[in-house]
């Protein structure tokens, strides 16, 4: 029932540039989107990131942070998993 809702398991990121507008970030960002979802899904389905009663676990290690999105697709976890 809530859209977005849950931890955030992974985030994408884009520079700033001077002039941008609302529609030039959408537009850059929209492939990010893209990319970031399909790289949670396939950690998901693949039993790599999971739910459990501490939060995002991957590999059954707590994330302490959002994974990120790579250049190359591939998500990363940052260092501070517990």
């Amino acid at each position: 029932a809530e859209l977005d809702g849950g931890p955030v398991i992974a985030q994408a990121t884009i520079d700033t540039v001077s002039g941008d507008t609302p529609e030039s970030l959408a537009g850059r960002l929209l492939p990010r989107e893209h990319a970031l979802l399909c790289a949670c899904v396939d950690a998901i389905a693949r039993g790599l990131v999971t739910l459990g009663e501490r939060g995002v676990m991957l590999d059954g290690v707590r994330l302490t942070q959002p994974m990120n999105l790579l250049s190359d697709g591939q998500l990363c976890a940052a260092v501070g998993a517990e």
